[in-house]
């Protein structure tokens, strides 16, 4: 039996993560960017890097990474673990993360994963049972799926390994998936598994669905979140002879999804049962027409007193999601009152917006022909929205793109007009630039 002498015992909470537990974490082993994998990983003697770490621990035991980031892909095998940061560091692991078959039980919290591999796979991979990610900021810098719970081939055979019972909870999970979007990546797949809770996570600004139920999601509890901003908010699916059944998608706010509905299903064989959305606050978006984007038209689910209004976040062009004192979600939304996931590391130096314009202006025939150019903080393929205001009011002069390197453009022509205009650019997520002041002619 492995000793336990060298066991460190570490005090100090996580501050500002909701997601995690206040009580003392033991460090039954420790990894360090400093350290040696030829060490006893101690806390005093860690190891170098995090797959020696995962691979060091024994059921029961916690392994914690010092600051810094480990790049590499890393497989937990060991079940009843768990990978944590070490308290109140900022840690990240550049890779995938993959829990294996038989590995159950395994809790990975408090760090900034970054699932960029050579291989595109999804990051992280979960392929065992009551495996939980807790407290975590989850991305791949749109370059493939994030979580995906279980994995089987195309006639529904499980071929790696189902993901029963798993909790992703109080995570970010945001800029998942290729752009422009293909409808393949998505932020949470949850592809085969059966009683997964997913809950009070934001999941925002994926490029397909926030959530995806397909093909063989059963019991799925989707609760407490905040769904912002995705190509689609919530997806009902099933595919041959299997279909997605008895899923719950209550208490969220599932809002502004830009390609097309908040919530919706589709079936390529006969449709799931007992799927429900019901007291969600749904709003906004491409596929908000008048109903809140919740598109039945295929079946498979029931809707019911779901709120249809605008969420009322604390700052959206911050990624700060919680819910304003003044937020009518707040009736029936169960999100989070502070922010999930481990802190944001502090901005250095001054502020930037998220959208910046210039305008040239050149006299026309009847006006002036305005250029816009502008930058924006988004993916490419996000909608850029150019209003002009003067003394008669104000209307939508452009609708644009955002490009590579988030660069836009735009260029029309205004009628002659007395006095000056202003001109802002406005993203789909209410992001905007300062206003630029352009002469009259």
């Amino acid at each position: 039996m492995r000793a336990l002498a060298a066991v460190g015992v570490i005090a100090a909470g996580i501050a500002g993560s909701a997601g995690q537990s206040t009580a003392a974490p033991v460090c039954a082993r420790a990894a360090s960017p400093s350290g040696s994998d030829s060490a006893p990983g101690t806390p005093s003697a860690p190891f170098r890097t995090a797959q020696r770490l995962a691979d060091s621990l024994a059921p029961g035991e916690t392994g914690c990474l010092r600051a810094g980031t480990y790049e590499q892909s890393v497989t937990i095998t060991r079940a009843g673990t768990t990978l944590r940061s070490w308290p109140g560091e900022h840690v990240t692991l550049l890779g995938r993360l993959w829990v294996e078959r038989g590995a159950d039980g395994v809790t990975v919290e408090g760090l900034f994963l970054d699932g960029r591999n050579a291989k595109h796979l999804p990051s992280p991979t979960i392929n065992a049972g009551a495996v939980t990610f807790r407290g975590n900021d989850v991305t791949n810098r749109n370059t493939g799926i994030c979580f995906l719970l279980g994995a089987s081939d195309m006639g529904n055979n499980v071929k790696w390994g189902r993901a029963d019972e798993a909790t992703i909870e109080s995570n970010r999970i945001h800029d998942c998936g290729r752009l422009p979007a293909t409808n393949h990546d998505h932020g949470v797949y949850v592809e085969a598994a059966s009683g997964a809770r997913i809950a009070e996570n934001w999941i925002y600004d994926n490029a397909d669905r926030g959530v995806q139920l397909y093909p063989d999601a059963q019991r799925t509890l989707v609760t407490g979140n905040v769904i912002d901003g995705n190509g689609t908010g919530v997806i009902f699916s099933g595919e041959g002879g299997t279909a997605s059944s008895d899923n719950v998608v209550e208490g969220n706010v599932i809002t502004n999804s830009d390609v097309r509905e908040n919530v919706e299903s589709w079936w390529g064989g006969e449709p799931g049962h007992g799927n429900v959305v019901r007291g969600n606050c749904v709003h906004g978006g491409a596929g908000d027409h008048g109903d809140g984007g919740i598109n039945a038209a295929d079946g498979g689910f029931e809707s019911s007193a779901n709120l249809m209004d605008a969420p009322g976040f604390v700052n959206r062009r911050a990624n700060d999601f919680r819910l304003a004192q003044s937020s009518p979600c707040r009736g029936v939304a169960r999100t989070p009152e502070s922010m999930p996931g481990p802190p944001r590391p502090k901005a250095r130096g001054a502020r930037h917006r998220a959208v910046t314009i210039s305008v040239r202006s050149r006299p026309a025939r009847g006006g002036r022909r305005l250029v816009i150019r502008g930058h924006a903080r988004a993916r490419s393929g996000r909608l850029v929205t150019i209003r002009i205001r003067s003394r008669r009011g104000a209307h939508v002069l452009a609708r644009t793109h955002v490009r590579r390197e988030g660069r836009f453009r735009a260029v029309r022509r205004v009628h002659a007009r007395r006095g000056p205009v202003r001109v802002v650019a406005v993203l789909a997520n209410g992001a905007r630039s300062r206003s630029v002041r352009v002469r009259g002619r």
